[in-house]
This record gives C-alpha cells, structure tokens and sequence, in this order.
C-alpha cells in the first residue's frame, strides 16, 4: 500500500504553502467511529444506541464551535454530503473495514 501525505520540504525550504483548504482532507475511524476533517468543517459518525437507527452523520464548524455543539447537519446538507462522500474514499484509499454498527440487533437464528 502507498503510504498517503504529501512532503513538506518545499515548505520547510522556502515556506510555501502545502495544503489547500479545498483539496486537503483528513479521515480517521476507531471502534465504529468515524470522523473526517476539510478545512473549518468535520462530519462524524458516533454509533448511539440502542436502538438501531439512531446514528447519524452529524457536521461541525470547528472555527465557529470546537466544543462541536453545534450540529449544522441539516442547515448544510451539501457539506456533509461531499464530506461523508470523501470518508467513504478515504475508506477506500486505505482500506478500512467498516465495522457494524454495536447497536444493530441481528438475528442469529434458533
């Protein structure tokens, strides 16, 4: 697997800017959480519960709100829709397994 980041000798050479605020993103997940940062915006994914179907994207201004209470998921729908799209390719990229939700119940038969 390639490793993902980008260099950071021109910028220790001559300080040019490295990140672009529009391209660059950050993604992560741990224990079937999963979060992703772009510029001033982050959507996470908490599984809450039970019961099922309570989990949602929500979506944060980390510039307006780092305590993240306020939840912008519907006022900005569009932002979290390109958000969740670029966890899903971070997913991808890295290969993480999406782990079920701990809250679903599931049949196990007889």
């Amino acid at each position: 697997m390639q490793p993902r980041g980008k260099s950071w000798v021109p910028h220790l050479r001559s300080h040019e800017p490295i990140h672009d605020e529009c391209q660059d993103f950050t993604g992560w997940e741990l224990f079937g959480e999963r979060a992703i940062r772009r510029g001033n915006y982050k959507a996470v994914y908490i599984p809450k519960g039970p019961p099922p179907g309570e989990t949602k994207w929500e979506l944060y201004d980390s510039m307006q709100d780092n305590g993240e209470l306020k939840d912008l998921a519907r006022e900005k729908p569009n932002i979290l829709k390109e958000l969740i799209e670029l966890w899903f390719k971070y997913g991808n990229e890295t290969g993480v397994i999406v782990s079920p939700d701990p809250y679903e119940v599931r049949y196990q038969g007889p």
